[in-house]
């Protein structure tokens, strides 16, 4: 059974910050409110609301407090009502935990701090671009958009309704689509990117990440 929302929920996060997007996501699509409290981690890391290790997303409920986004976005789903965001179906969970694993394990370094980082993102911090971690990431990307091509073709999960796969990756992908390259290395899926055209229809994807500082 269900715990009724009581308590209001706090979200500490940084608008940058591809994994604070994620939970915004999930909590959007979910229909759950939640106060939003900024803190930049890299420029405040001893700040109160963070995990013992210094990082965001952490989301608080009374004295309840989740950090880690996997664990974060099972909550939300499980805890409170709304669309279920995980198949019932046991192929299609794993498919969905398995698509997500891809994405942190060998998709967030080169995809985001890599390419993305080193590159649009560092450029609209007014730091100088480092063009060979931005060619390094988009190589690396390959293999990774690669996986997610082939599991958005099977139809299990990344086609039809959606989950948590769909949120986790639509966050990562609207950063590192950001970089021209990026996007066109998407294009060059054709259940990815087809996939994605859907993700970026969303209210929610387009707004999930802070626009890009302006110097």
């Amino acid at each position: 059974m269900r715990d009724p929302l009581i308590l209001p929920l706090i979200l500490t996060g940084w608008r940058h910050s591809i994994h604070t997007a994620i939970v915004r996501l999930t909590l959007a699509e979910k229909g759950v409110a939640a106060r939003f409290v900024e803190v930049d981690p890299f420029r405040a890391p001893d700040a109160a609301g963070l995990s013992p290790f210094g990082m965001v997303p952490v989301l608080r409920q009374g004295e309840f407090t989740l950090y880690e986004t996997g664990a974060i976005c099972r909550w939300i789903d499980e805890g409170f009502e709304g669309p279920a965001l995980q198949p019932g179906d046991p192929k299609a969970r794993a498919r969905m935990v398995q698509a997500i694993a891809i994405m942190d394990a060998h998709g967030f370094r080169p995809m985001l701090r890599d390419h993305y980082g080193a590159g649009v993102f560092a450029l609209a911090e007014g730091e100088p671009p480092d063009p060979a971690r931005v060619s390094v990431g988009l190589r690396a990307a390959m293999s990774v958009l690669a996986a997610l091509d082939g599991i958005a073709a099977e139809g299990l999960v990344l086609s039809g309704p959606l989950t948590l796969a769909d949120l986790h990756l639509a966050a990562m992908f609207a950063g590192f689509t950001r970089s021209p390259d990026g996007a066109a290395a998407v294009a060059a899926f054709p259940a990815l990117h087809n996939w994605w055209q859907r993700q970026v229809k969303r209210p929610h994807v387009a707004t999930c990440l802070g626009p890009l500082p302006d110097h």
